[in-house]
């Protein structure tokens, strides 16, 4: 029987992956039953991870990421 897991991941710079698996437990609870709403679960502690800690970016990754908020306000201009 394979084993159902859920995936929740977020790149924090190019060549990092944040990622939280969750899978059912040994308890026999069906984690992944409609009823448990467990997608919606790891969806929500994964959030709340990412909401507590704080992120210092290198002065090359502070730079990247003002490059694509200046790129996505320009487009985002363009369309308008």
């Amino acid at each position: 029987m394979e084993t159902k897991k859920h995936t929740w991941a977020i790149a924090i710079t190019d060549e990092h992956l944040l990622e939280f698996s969750y899978m059912p437990s040994a308890s026999g609870v069906d984690h992944l039953a409609d009823d448990n709403n467990f997608a919606e679960a790891a969806e929500r502690t994964a959030r709340e991870f990412a909401e507590n800690i704080d992120i210092t970016l290198t002065p090359d990754a502070e730079r990247q990421r003002q490059a694509a908020l200046t790129e996505a306000s320009t487009l985002a201009q363009q369309r308008a």
